[in-house]
């Protein structure tokens, strides 16, 4: 007989690692959620429970660096508005396919290209190229003060430094990597930025160094080969988060910071789901029994549906369990259920499944605000694995 207890996990990714001592609070992750997140403890503890996530804001005016203002290019300008337009070291910056047009500095509706080259405050345009190439479309442009501007094609990522007119330059940061739309990037706190491109999503300091990838490796298959141009990222100070809003994909998902964790959500859905484990009941060679569960909930907490699943692989209960998701959040009926019930807020009675596999997940859903303490489940040898 073996007592194992199960803890919040740190986030959603494609490891399909399990709870196998007892007392050990170390980090993993969840095959699958929608709507849950951690939630901090004064006590140290890896509590969580339901988060209700709000539609991206619409940003309006023009990128600055201290935020949005509202600036206009006159009627001279070129090319049309853009969702990337922005002001930098003074000037109105306007991308036109693979051209970046800046204003005069200080008139923003002086687009002249017939000034002095003696006129450091002149306007200019240029590419996002070194010399003897063809510069990509311009996607997304990042003005950092009057320092640094990060400029972005689909699959490239520069940075000006200085004003190109008053020995200023341009640096390729790298020519793999570039960003999915004009939105799809945040700063947070310490003037870190983070952004999506179609290989996952990154962050960059406002100079343009250390760029790190922070997704590859968790979950490929979901942040990966997003080319929708509406994609936004928001930053939010209170949870030190990163909301990733993609409009054309089934769910978005929400990066804490100081975890490194993922969590999906799926705006203007109430529900919220969590798949936990897996879990090995017994040794790698024999099946083991669960006899009984424990769980608890927060004292405020709304009634939480507990539901078992059982496999003979961690492959198998996990695709299950995503399954399982999938199909409540589709107002269907989730299959290969062993068991289920209720737990109200507070010490819960003791559930009996008498549910017997390899490896199990334990499945917790809730329409209302709830959290979750632990869980802690008695499992017993059940015969040889053949």
């Amino acid at each position: 007989m073996a007592v194992k207890e199960l803890v919040w996990p740190n986030g959603v990714g494609r490891g399909l690692s399990f709870r196998q001592e007892t007392g050990k609070r170390e980090q993993y992750t969840a095959p699958w959620a929608i709507n849950v997140r951690n939630q901090e403890s004064l006590t140290g503890r890896l509590r969580g429970g339901s988060w209700t996530p709000t539609a991206a804001s619409t940003q309006v005016g023009v990128i600055h660096s201290s935020g949005s203002v509202v600036a206009s290019p006159g009627v001279t300008a070129p090319g049309s508005s853009h969702a990337a337009d922005c002001i930098y070291r003074d000037r109105y910056i306007r991308p036109v396919s693979q051209a970046i047009y800046a204003s005069r500095q200080g008139t923003y509706t002086d687009w002249s290209m017939a000034s002095d080259l003696s006129d450091a405050t002149r306007p200019f345009v240029m590419q996002l190229s070194e010399a003897g190439e063809l510069g990509g479309n311009i996607v997304a442009m990042i003005p950092h003060k009057d320092a640094y501007m990060l400029a972005a094609t689909s699959d490239s990522l520069w940075v000006v430094r200085g004003d190109p007119t008053l020995e200023g330059g341009l640096q390729n940061i790298s020519r793999d990597v570039g960003m999915v739309g004009p939105r799809a990037w945040c700063r947070d706190h310490l003037d870190r930025y983070y952004f999506l491109s179609s290989h996952g999503l990154y962050t960059v300091s406002a100079s343009g160094d250390g760029v790190q990838a922070l997704s590859e490796d968790i979950i490929p298959e979901q942040l990966t080969g997003v080319t929708d141009a509406n994609t936004v990222l928001e930053y939010d100070h209170a949870t030190r988060s990163v909301r990733i809003y993609i409009p054309t994909a089934a769910v978005s998902w929400l990066f804490e910071t100081e975890r490194q964790a993922f969590w999906p959500f799926k705006v203007g859905y109430a529900g919220s789901h969590i798949a936990i484990g897996p879990l090995r009941m017994n040794d790698g060679s024999t099946f083991g029994r669960l006899l009984m569960m424990h769980g608890i909930t927060a004292a405020s907490s709304a009634n939480v549906t507990w539901r078992v699943l059982v496999g003979e692989t961690a492959e198998e209960v996990s695709a299950n369990a995503k399954a399982a998701i999938e199909a409540l959040v589709a107002s269907g009926s989730p299959t290969n259920i062993h068991s289920s019930g209720t737990w109200t807020a507070g010490v819960n009675h003791r559930s009996y499944p008498r549910a017997r596999g390899l490896f199990m997940i334990l499945l917790l859903s809730s329409a209302g605000a709830w959290g979750w303490e632990g869980a802690v489940c008695v499992t017993e040898p059940s015969g040889k694995w053949r």
